[in-house]
C-alpha cells in the first residue's frame, strides 16, 4: 500500500506541474510546429490508410486504384488548399511542391500488403497524430479568421472534420470502398462534439455561467489528445469486433437468426416439400 500511495503522490505532483507549467511546452510542440513535414506526413499516412482500409476487400484493378488515389489525394490536400484560398494565403502545394511526391510515395507504399499491415499495427499512434492535426486546423481557424461567432464556429468545425467528410462523400459517389469505424457519420459527430465542448469552455457564451472559462492553452492540449484517443478507439473497437471469438459469435448469431427468420428461398423449399 505504501508503494501505491507514493506512486499516487508522485503522479499528483507531476500532474500539478503539468497543469501549471509544462503544458505550455506541449502546446508549443503541437501548435507551434509548421504543417510540413511532420504533420503533413501524418495527414497523408492517415488519408491513404483510411482509404486502403475501406477498399481492402475490393478487387484490385486500375479503376479501383484511380478511385483510391482520388479520394486519398483530396483528403490530404483539399482541406488546407481550400482554407488557404479563402484566407488569401499561398497554396500549401505551391509553398511545398515536394508534398506531391511524398504523397504519391505514401499512396503507392500503402498498397503494398506488408506496409499496410505495418501501418495497421502502428495505427494507434497514427490516430493520435491525426487527432493533433484536427485540433490544429480547428484552433487555427478560430484564431486566424475574423468572423462573428455564429459564423466562425461552424466553419472551424467543418475544417476539423473536412477530411472525413471528403472521404464519406467521395467514397459514396465513386463507390471506392466500404464504411469503416475510421471515417463515418459518427466519427464526424464525435469530433465536432469534442471541438464544440472546447469552444464552449474557452469562450464567453450562454453556458459560461455554468461551465466557466478555462485556460485555452491547457484546453487545446487536452483537445488534441482527446481527438487522438477517439481516432484510435475507433480502430481498436473494430479490431476487437474482428477477433476470431467475435466472428465466431457473429456467425452463430447469424445462423440462429436465419433459423428463426428463414429466407424467401428457404420458405419456397419448405413449401415444395409440403406439396
Amino acid at each position: 500500500m505504501d508503494s501505491v500511495r507514493r506512486f499516487l503522490y508522485q503522479f499528483q505532483l507531476r500532474l500539478d506541474q503539468f497543469i501549471k507549467h509544462d503544458h505550455r511546452q506541449v502546446y508549443k510542440a503541437i501548435y507551434g510546429t509548421s504543417q510540413f513535414p511532420i504533420f503533413f506526413i501524418i495527414q497523408a499516412l492517415w488519408s491513404c490508410f483510411v482509404v486502403a482500409k475501406s477498399a481492402q476487400n475490393r478487387r484490385k484493378n486500375p479503376k479501383q486504384f484511380v478511385k483510391q488515389f482520388v479520394v486519398s489525394f483530396m483528403m490530404t490536400f483539399a482541406p488546407r488548399e481550400i482554407l488557404a484560398y479563402l484566407l488569401g494565403r499561398l497554396s500549401p502545394i505551391k509553398h511545398n511542391p515536394q508534398t506531391l511526391l511524398i504523397y504519391a510515395a505514401i499512396f503507392l507504399l500503402m498498397n503494398v500488403p506488408f506496409i499496410f499491415k505495418l501501418v495497421k499495427i502502428l495505427y494507434y499512434f497514427l490516430g493520435i497524430g491525426q487527432g493533433l492535426n484536427q485540433a490544429r486546423i480547428f484552433t487555427f481557424v478560430l484564431n486566424k479568421v475574423s468572423l462573428p461567432v455564429n459564423q466562425l464556429l461552424p466553419i472551424a468545425l467543418v475544417a476539423a472534420v473536412s477530411d472525413q467528410i471528403i472521404e464519406i462523400v467521395l467514397r459514396t459517389i465513386l463507390n471506392s470502398g466500404e464504411e469503416t469505424p475510421l471515417s463515418k457519420n459518427m466519427t464526424v459527430i464525435r469530433t465536432s462534439a469534442f471541438c464544440s465542448i472546447f469552444w464552449i469552455m474557452t469562450n464567453y457564451n450562454q453556458l459560461t455561467q455554468y461551465v466557466g472559462i478555462h485556460p485555452k492553452l491547457l484546453s487545446a492540449v487536452i483537445l488534441a489528445f482527446v481527438l487522438g484517443a477517439a481516432n484510435s478507439t475507433g480502430f481498436i473497437s473494430e479490431y476487437i469486433k474482428q477477433s476470431p471469438e467475435n466472428q465466431e459469435r457473429h456467425s452463430q448469431e447469424t445462423y440462429e437468426e436465419q433459423q428463426r427468420c428463414p429466407t424467401r428461398k428457404n420458405i419456397e423449399i419448405q413449401c415444395d416439400l409440403i406439396k
